[in-house]
C-alpha cells in the first residue's frame, strides 16, 4: 500500500527544503547522537564503529555521540531532562513503541516529508513491510518518527542440546505446544548426583520473560484506537487465568524454576542455564555467542511454544531511530543526512554482519547477500530459522510499532510483578489479573 501525503510548503518548509541542500560550510554542522549504551552489547560497538565512519566519510557533518543509560524508561529520562535543560539532542535513539507520545507532541520530527524530498517514501515503506507504516502512522496522528536501528535482537527459547541428547530427547522442532514443552521439561528435570536433590531443572526464566507469556497466549489483543486516541483492546481474562495457571504448575510439579532478578544481565549469566543446570531458558539470540565464548555452553534456540493458536513467534528487543524537533533546519537537514545514510540498504546489511544478527530492510531479508550472511553467522540453522519467519511476516521484528506504548517502558513492573507474585501463590490469581489490568489501562492512558 502506497502513502500519499499533500504538504503545503510555506516559509518554514522553504527554508528547510533550502538547508537539505546542505552547501559545502568552512565549519561542520554538529550534531549530538544519544543513543542506547548497552555496554558490551553488539549492537552498541556497532554503532560507534558507523558513527566514526559517517564523520570520516561526511566532513561537513559530524556526530558526537551521547551516551544513554540502558533502558527503554531510562533512555527517554534521561532524554527528557536533556531537552529541559535545553540541551542540544539531534538524533534519539529507542524502541519505537515506547515513544510514539513524543512523535504526536511533535517533540520527534515526522520523517515523510523528508524521505518525499528525496524520492525515498515508496522505498522506505516496502522496506519496512506490508501495512507497517501505515499501522505505525495510524497511532502517531498521521506521522512516521521511526526508523529501525537494526533489525532485531530476538528473544526465543534457548535450550541445551547436550542435555536433550543425554536425556534421548530430540530437539524442540520449529513449531511445538505447551503441552509438548511442558512434558520435554518434566523429562529433564533429574537429580544428577544421585543424593536425592534436584540437580538438573527442565526450565529457569525471570520475572520480565515471564511476563511475555501473558502476550503470547493473546490476554491482550485486537488493539485499537479511536478518534479521542484512546487506546480500546480485548483482555481475556480467561487466558490470563490460564497462562498463570501453566507457569505455576511448572514451578509447583519442580520442573520449572522462576527468578525476580533479571539474572541475563548479572554476573551469573543466564543463572542456571549459564551455568548448564537448565535445560531451557527465555532469552536473546545474542545470548547463543556469550554462552559459548563466556561459559563453554553451546546452546540453540527455537520459537517460543504455543498454546491454543500457533503464533510461535520469536519475541524481540529493538531500537530505533528519531530526530528531533529542534527548530533549526539545518541542523535537522544535517540530522536526516545521517539517519538516510545510517538506515540505507548497505550501512542496514553491514551493521547486520558487525552484530552477527539481521538487517531490518525487507529487501536485503531476500537478498543473495543475506543468504551469504546467514551461512556466516555463528549459528546459522537458528539464524535461519529467525529470517524464514521475518520474510514470512513480511517485516522485520523491530517493527512492534503497532501495538501501544507504556509510559513507564517496554514491561512495566506494575504489570510484571503481580504476574510473578500470582505463580509464586503470593497473590491469589483473580487479583493479580485484576491488578494487571488495571495497571495495563492505566500504563496506556493518555
Amino acid at each position: 500500500m502506497m502513502i500519499t501525503r499533500s504538504w503545503t510548503f510555506g516559509v518554514a518548509i522553504g527554508v528547510l527544503i533550502a538547508a537539505l541542500a546542505m552547501p559545502a560550510m568552512a565549519e561542520p554542522i554538529r550534531l549530538k547522537f544519544l543513543f542506547a549504551d548497552y555496554t558490551g552489547q553488539p549492537w552498541t560497538d556497532a554503532t560507534k564503529v558507523l558513527v566514526e565512519e559517517f564523520n570520516e566519510t561526511h566532513p561537513d557533518i559530524q556526530v558526537e555521540l551521547i551516551s544513554g543509560v540502558a533502558g527503554y524508561a531510562n533512555l527517554e529520562e534521561r532524554f527528557r531532562v536533556y531537552i529541559a535543560a535545553g540541551q542540544q539532542v539531534d538524533i534519539y535513539e529507542n524502541h519505537g513503541p515506547t515513544v510514539q507520545h513524543l512523535v504526536r507532541s511533535g517533540l520527534l520530527l515526522d520523517l515523510v516529508p523528508f524521505m518525499e524530498r528525496d524520492g525515498l517514501l515508496d522505498e522506505y515503506v516496502t522496506d519496512l513491510g506490508e501495512g507497517v507504516a501505515e499501522s505505525i502512522m495510524a497511532v502517531t496522528d498521521g506521522k512516521l518518527g521511526s526508523l529501525p536501528s537494526f533489525g532485531s535482537v530476538s528473544a526465543g527459547m534457548l535450550y541445551n542440546p547436550i542435555l536433550f541428547d543425554e536425556a534421548g530427547l530430540d530437539h524442540p522442532p520449529v513449531s511445538w505446544t505447551w503441552d509438548e514443552f511442558r512434558s520435554m521439561a518434566r523429562k529433564l528435570t533429574k537429580d544428577t548426583s544421585g543424593d536425592g536433590t534436584q540437580k538438573q531443572v527442565g526450565f529457569v526464566d525471570e520475572v520480565h520473560y515471564l511476563y511475555q507469556w501473558m502476550w503470547q497466549n493473546g490476554v491482550f489483543k485486537d488493539f485499537t484506537q479511536d478518534e479521542n486516541g484512546n487506546w480500546r483492546y480485548q483482555y481475556l481474562e480467561s487466558e490470563g487465568r490460564e497462562t498463570i495457571e501453566f507457569l505455576a504448575g511448572l514451578q509447583q510439579e519442580g520442573i520449572a524454576q522462576y527468578h525476580r532478578a533479571n539474572t541475563g544481565s548479572s554476573g551469573a549469566y543466564l543463572g542456571l542455564f549459564g551455568e548448564g543446570r537448565a535445560a531451557m531458558r527465555m532469552h536473546l539470540y545474542s545470548s547463543l555467542v556469550r554462552l559459548r565464548d563466556n561459559h563453554d555452553i553451546t546452546a540453540s534456540m527455537v520459537r517460543r511454544p504455543y498454546n491454543r493458536a500457533e503464533v510461535t513467534d520469536f519475541g524481540n528487543a529493538a531500537f530505533d531511530l528519531h530526530l528531533v524537533a529542534t527548530g533549526d533546519p539545518v541542523r535537522e537537514a544535517a540530522a536526516w543526512e545521517f539517519l538516510k545514510w545510517r538506515t540505507s540498504r548497505e550501512i542496514d546489511m553491514r551493521n547486520a554482519q558487525m552484530q552477527n544478527t539481521f538487517p531490518w530492510r525487507a529487501s536485503n531479508l531476500q537478498s543473495a547477500a543475506f543468504i551469504e550472511l546467514l551461512e556466516g553467522l555463528d549459528f546459522p540453522d537458528e539464524a535461519r530459522l529467525m529470517a524464514e519467519y521475518m520474510v514470512e511476516r513480511g517485516r522485520s521484528l523491530s517493527r512492534t510499532n503497532v501495538r501501544p506504548a507504556f509510559k513507564s517502558g517496554a514491561y512495566p513492573n506494575s504489570l510484571r510483578e503481580p504476574v510473578f507474585d500470582a505463580i509464586e501463590g503470593k497473590t491469589p490469581i483473580p487479583e493479580a489479573l485484576e491488578q494487571v489490568q488495571r495497571a495495563f489501562f492505566a500504563e496506556l492512558a493518555e
